[in-house]
C-alpha cells in the first residue's frame, strides 16, 4: 500500500532521524531485489514501522527518495510508449516520434513543472528472516500528475479509432470537413479549452442542426494529429530566423504567439541561443 503525504521532504528527514535513533543503519539506495524474499506492505504509521524494526532487531533500513523532474518523467513515458510495436503513431516521416510525444506530454503537464526537484515518492524496506517490510509514500500532486499522463495516453490509443469511425461513415463527411476547417483555423491554438473551442465553432458554423461538440472533439484530434507537428516545425524555423536577425526572445514570442519558454526550447533544438 502506498500512502499519500503532502510534505515528503520533511517526512524524509524525520524518517531518517528516527531510524538512526532506533539503531538502524541507513542505506540510501533503492531496496535490493531478492528473488526468494517475501514482501509485506506496511499500512500503519511510519513511527510504528520503525518501532517494529527496532523490536525485531533489524539492522538495515533501505530508504530512497525519488526527486521529480517533469521533463525526464515525460521522456521516459514517451520512450516506453513509442518503442512498443503495437502503438506506433502515424506522424510525418520528418517528425521524430519520441520527441513529438514528449513535447505533447509536456504541453499537457506543464503545471507540474513547479514540483521539479521535489520528492515525489519515498520507498523504505527492512528485512527480517527473509521477509521484506515495505513502506512507501507518494505526494498527492504526483498521483495527480500520473492521472493526467494516463489521460493523455488514453487519447493516443483512441485517436486512430476515432479517425477511422468518422472517416468511414458517410453521414460524418460534413462533420469531418468542418472539423478540418476548425482545426486549421489560425485562431484555433488560442482556444485553449473546450468552452472556447465550442464558442469558436458556434461562431464559424451557426447551423443549429450541426453537432458542434462533435466537430470540436474531432478538430482537437485533427489538430493534435495532423496540424500541430507541422506548425511546431514551421514556428521553430521562424524563431531561428528571427533570432539570427537580431530579435530578442520576448519579441519573437510576441510575433509568433508562443511562450518565451517554447521559443527558448525551439532555439536550443536548432542550436541557436
Amino acid at each position: 500500500m502506498i500512502k499519500s503525504m503532502d510534505d515528503l521532504e520533511e517526512l524524509f528527514v524525520a524518517i531518517k532521524e528516527k531510524a538512526v535513533e532506533k539503531g538502524l543503519r541507513l542505506v540510501s539506495v533503492g531496496a535490493p531485489v531478492v528473488s526468494q524474499a517475501v514482501y509485506v506492505g506496511w499500512t500503519e504509521e511510519w513511527t510504528a514501522y520503525l518501532d517494529l524494526a527496532n523490536q525485531v532487531r533489524a539492522s538495515l533500513l533501505y530508504i530512497h527518495a525519488v526527486p521529480f523532474d517533469v521533463k525526464d518523467q515525460n521522456t521516459t513515458t514517451a520512450s516506453e510508449l513509442t518503442f512498443t510495436e503495437k502503438r506506433r503513431l502515424p506522424l510525418p516521416d520528418e517528425v521524430n516520434e519520441l520527441e513529438w510525444l514528449s513535447q505533447w506530454l509536456m504541453e499537457r503537464t506543464q503545471e507540474w513543472e513547479k514540483y521539479n526537484q521535489k520528492i515525489s515518492r519515498i520507498d523504505c524496506v527492512w528485512f527480517k528472516d527473509g521477509v521484506g517490510h515495505r513502506l512507501a509514500f507518494e505526494a498527492p500532486w504526483y498521483q495527480a500528475y500520473n492521472d493526467a499522463v494516463d489521460k493523455v495516453l488514453e487519447e493516443t490509443e483512441s485517436v486512430e479509432q476515432e479517425n477511422r469511425i468518422f472517416r468511414s461513415k458517410e453521414e460524418a463527411v460534413k462533420v469531418l470537413r468542418l472539423a478540418e476547417q476548425l482545426a486549421r483555423h489560425e485562431r484555433f491554438p488560442e482556444a485553449t479549452n473546450d468552452g472556447k473551442r465550442l464558442f469558436m465553432a458556434e461562431k464559424l458554423f451557426p447551423d443549429e442542426s450541426l453537432d458542434r461538440r462533435r466537430v470540436v472533439q474531432l478538430a482537437e484530434l485533427i489538430y493534435w494529429w495532423e496540424v500541430e507537428p507541422t506548425e511546431r516545425a514551421t514556428k521553430a524555423e521562424k524563431a531561428r530566423a528571427l533570432r539570427e536577425s537580431g530579435e530578442n526572445i520576448r519579441n519573437i514570442a510576441a510575433m509568433l504567439k508562443m511562450s518565451e519558454a517554447k521559443v527558448r526550447a525551439a532555439l536550443e533544438t536548432n542550436n541557436v541561443v
